[in-house]
């Protein structure tokens, strides 16, 4: 078993400014999270190396259940995201790539899914993401004894203020029963 010593664990992307663009990584020191380290300072855990991946891997949820740890992350080509989904043993991996879930015609969405987050409770995961084609937040769903399975669910947020362009990466927590 590997020994991870320190509580905090962060998985990250470098911007694509960066020559490791394509990586996802791990770090379990503070210090080292920023973008301006060099990539020997982190341990690579994804690399694009999949068609739908393009050259940017980014915006990973990590949660672990059912024995393992399951990566949700964003690919990216030129002109398309779509939600990709790995698994491991470990939080270093080695991780083992199931494909793209959900995106350009996978799991009833038909666009691009870029700028992710992912919120579970219970068996339930719920994917939050902008549609490319008119700047809304939408929801996709899955369980978690099914991961690889998504459904587009539908628009959760509107661009009601005209403001198209302006929506980013989402976030949900739950407080109390809301």
């Amino acid at each position: 078993e590997r020994n991870m010593s320190a509580s905090f664990i962060h998985f990250g992307s470098t911007p694509p400014a960066n020559p490791d663009a394509s990586t996802l990584w791990l770090s379990n020191s503070l210090k080292h999270v920023m973008p301006s380290q060099t990539a020997n300072k982190r341990t690579v855990v994804i690399s694009a190396d999949q068609a739908f991946e393009g050259t940017v891997v980014q915006e990973p949820s990590v949660e672990y259940f059912n024995g393992k740890y399951h990566m949700f992350y964003t690919g990216n080509t030129a002109s398309t995201s779509q939600l990709g989904y790995a698994t491991a043993d470990y939080p270093t991996g080695p991780w083992k790539k199931n494909g793209a879930v959900l995106g350009m015609g996978v799991g009833g969405e038909s666009q691009s899914c870029p700028h992710g987050f992912l919120y579970c409770e219970g068996e339930d995961m719920y994917y939050y993401y902008v549609g490319n084609s008119d700047e809304t937040i939408r929801v996709a769903h899955a369980v978690k004894s099914a991961p690889s399975v998504w459904t587009k669910v539908g628009v959760v947020l509107s661009d009601v203020y005209g403001l198209s362009g302006q929506w980013g990466n989402s976030c949900v927590i739950k407080d109390g029963d809301k």
